[in-house]
């Protein structure tokens, strides 16, 4: 079978986390739309809408896995791990340094990130968060921008501008929708405070790609630790 239009549904997959991402938060705005805070509460869920967006992708990589190769990719060597942990300082330093740049920048506060994502919920969805939420951004995310997504660009083109540019940039910007708030100091702090980290990543996997068994586990402890921020506030 032959798509019809396959530049449109490249770039369908190139957004589509964030289309779901939307549509899942804009769902639940119209649900709550008999609030007067109804945008600002749906904001509130944004870990669920993650939670959903990761479920259909990561059926659809299992579904597809002779073509995505998802299943091949568990292989943990010693090798390997000592090779990984070695960048663990440069990739924390990656992930947290623009954080707190773009925080005391934009907003004059170091704490802001906690403040803007993290919210007190009841027991479901604050034992969603210590569980599902964590376990399927590292299961999902990146496998998706560098498994999925670069081989399909990559059949297009051989510049690695492209190829690798654009899911590098677009593991940044998705931020700027978990979840979305209407403001534009938001949108900038979001959009690039994991733009060193996903470039990082990117030419990691790039040049090691069996290195991304290693990534999955260590973006589930980072997602798990940010979740832990609100316990010990």
């Amino acid at each position: 079978m032959t798509l019809r239009h396959p530049k449109i549904a490249l770039c369908f997959i190139v957004f589509s986390r964030m289309i779901l991402l939307l549509v899942f938060q804009g769902a639940a705005w119209l649900l709550l739309s008999g609030k007067s805070d109804a945008f600002y509460v749906s904001t509130t869920y944004w870990t669920v809408y993650v939670t959903l967006t990761n479920m259909v992708l990561l059926a659809l990589m299992l579904t597809f896995d002779s073509k995505t190769g998802y299943t091949q990719i568990f292989k943990f060597e010693k090798k390997q791990a000592i090779a990984f942990l070695k960048w663990i300082p440069l990739l924390l330093l990656s992930a947290m340094g623009p954080n707190l740049l773009l925080s005391y920048v934009i907003y004059g506060d170091l704490e802001i990130g906690a403040k803007l994502l993290l919210f007190d919920h009841g027991l479901l969805i604050t034992a969603l968060n210590f569980s599902l939420f964590p376990i399927l951004q590292g299961l999902t995310e990146i496998p998706f921008y560098f498994l999925v997504l670069k081989p399909m660009l990559k059949s297009h083109t051989r510049k690695p501008l492209f190829y690798l540019g654009i899911p590098i940039l677009i593991l940044s910007l998705q931020h700027i929708v978990m979840p979305l708030y209407l403001d534009v100091s938001y949108v900038l702090y979001r959009g690039l405070m994991f733009l060193g980290f996903a470039i990082l990543i990117g030419i990691l996997i790039e040049r090691k790609p069996n290195l991304m068994p290693y990534f999955m586990v260590m973006h589930i402890l980072m997602n798990l630790s940010f979740m832990m921020m609100q316990l010990m506030s």
